[in-house]
């Protein structure tokens, strides 16, 4: 049953951009994971042609339907996705400065950062599947999904802290693993708002 007046034109503007902040995170990983810069190039290249998307989206998004409400939700939608993006973006210099220095990573700050860049990942795809079906079950067990990130970080945060103290993980290492939490933290607040709007249909 459709319950927040999505059409299908609207999904069409919405999916491809959550299809691109997916290949995103999934391209940072891969620099994360093989130490390699020409993944953060990568992901450069697709956030530019993402921000070219978006503002054609708010664009097209007035043209979409006639009610003004639908209009803004979908407009406010899409500047949390810019946001989203944004804060994507701003891990491509912690994460070229830590394999340009050779900054190692213990194990578990290895095995913490994949889950998050992976499940970021299938967050996105599952937001994607919300606006094809418009399901109100799946939305409510994405938005569990996003405060069990939000608790992760701070989870992670004091593990962190721990393996500094215990010397297990560099200090060098910090700042790029709390630049990630933070970007994390900053996504699934974003992540939040957008199911909140299509609660409000």
């Amino acid at each position: 049953m459709m319950t927040s007046g999505f059409k299908r034109d609207q999904s069409e503007i919405l999916v491809p951009i959550l299809n691109d902040l997916t290949e995103m995170i999934l391209t940072l990983r891969n620099a994360f994971n093989r130490q390699n810069q020409s993944y953060l190039h990568e992901t450069t290249k697709i956030q530019k042609r993402l921000a070219q998307d978006i503002e054609v989206a708010k664009k097209e998004a007035v043209g979409l339907s006639s009610s003004e409400k639908l209009v803004v939700r979908l407009q406010s939608i899409l500047s949390h996705m810019e946001l989203i993006q944004d804060a994507i973006n701003e891990l491509v210099d912690p994460l070229k400065k830590q394999i340009r220095e050779g900054i190692l990573f213990s194990n578990k700050g290895m095995m913490q950062t994949n889950f998050l860049f992976d499940h970021e990942a299938g967050i996105f795809r599952s937001l994607a599947d919300i606006f094809l079906t418009e399901n109100p079950i799946l939305r409510d067990y994405v938005l569990e999904k996003i405060e069990d990130m939000s608790q992760k970080c701070i989870d992670f945060a004091t593990d962190h802290e721990a393996r500094l103290i215990e010397g297990l993980c560099l200090p060098q290492a910090a700042p790029v693993f709390l630049a990630i939490l933070d970007s994390i933290r900053t996504i699934s607040h974003h992540e939040h708002e957008i199911v909140r709007l299509l609660q409000e249909g």
